[in-house]
């Protein structure tokens, strides 16, 4: 009888045991869901935030940077110049600011011109297609300019000449770096302009 009464308790005890270790298995898998859960949905949410936080970290360098382009614009300063620039850039070059030539350089040129218009094509010596230039366009270390004017006169367009108008973007200026926004125009004074290799 007493042998019986251990048994049962035995049995009742490891069935207990049994149980209770069931229990915890259960709850530790259940932990471990929730925790892989957990590690899941704030991986989404770090992600998706730092995703909108990379986003609107861009954008607002972008607009930043917008804003420093604008404000660091370079406001180039005429006050010195003897040359007027209109809104587009363009400073109208004028008869005062052209060299005379001298006669044997003008009977020169005549006689270049004439063989130009023969369709002779004399060397080192062409027409321009325009009489505006951008700054860069003008080598006078390669290249001589003569303006033509509407009167059959020869002028010659010369760096030093150019440099008595004080425009702040020209050679050895103070705004040369900011040249690309202007160009010179002859037009006013020049029917063409033609080109003389040195």
């Amino acid at each position: 009888m007493r042998l019986g009464k251990f048994y049962s308790l035995f049995a009742g005890a490891f069935l207990l045991a049994f149980l209770a270790a069931c229990t915890n298995t259960v709850s530790s898998s259940d932990s471990s869901q929730l925790n892989s859960t957990d590690k899941v949905t704030r991986y989404y949410t770090e992600n998706t935030d730092t995703s909108q936080t990379a986003t609107a970290s861009s954008s607002s360098m972008a607009d930043s940077s917008v804003v420093e382009s604008s404000s660091s614009e370079v406001v180039v300063d005429f006050g010195d110049s003897k040359i007027k620039v209109d809104g587009s850039g363009i400073a109208i070059i004028t008869k005062t600011y052209l060299e005379s030539v001298e006669r044997s350089v003008k009977l020169e040129l005549d006689d270049l011109k004439e063989e130009l218009d023969d369709n002779r094509n004399p060397p080192g010596f062409v027409e321009s297609k325009g009489t505006v230039f951008a700054v860069d366009d003008l080598d006078f270390s390669k290249n001589s300019y003569y303006c033509f004017t509407d009167a059959d006169e020869w002028m010659a367009i010369t760096k030093e000449k150019l440099l008595e108008t004080k425009l702040p973007f020209l050679w050895d200026m103070a705004y040369y770096e900011y040249r690309d926004r202007y160009s010179l125009s002859f037009e006013d004074v020049c029917a063409s302009i033609f080109v003389k290799s040195n």
